[in-house]
């Protein structure tokens, strides 16, 4: 089995891939998070700085949990079913969490 490092350079190899976003899970990060915010940015930590070094690009470390329950809430308050949630949950996040990224670069 490979490491999840040479997993991403096998899957970039041929392509100019400019940075990486990592979605993590709560303690995944090591970093301080503010309940204030919907989306946030996580500190670096040592795997992003190592991630950022081995592969040669810049690596961003995001929260994902704070993007699932926003998608969650929105598709709650537009009264989708429970199957229909389930179903669109992690695609409806991932652009969350990627127009998250476009703001805060912006």
């Amino acid at each position: 089995m490979i490491s999840r490092i040479e997993y991403y350079r096998v899957l970039d190899a041929g392509d100019d891939v400019p940075g990486r976003i990592n979605a993590t899970g709560a303690g995944c990060a090591g970093a301080a998070k503010s309940s204030g915010s919907r989306t946030m940015w996580v500190v670096p930590s040592r795997y992003g700085v190592y991630m950022s070094e081995t592969l040669a690009i810049p690596a961003l470390l995001w929260d994902e949990r704070f993007s699932t329950n926003a998608v969650n809430r929105g598709m709650l308050a537009a009264d989708l079913s429970r199957a229909k949630r389930r179903e669109k949950k992690d695609a409806l996040a991932a652009v969350f969490i990627l127009q998250g990224v476009l703001d805060a670069l912006s």
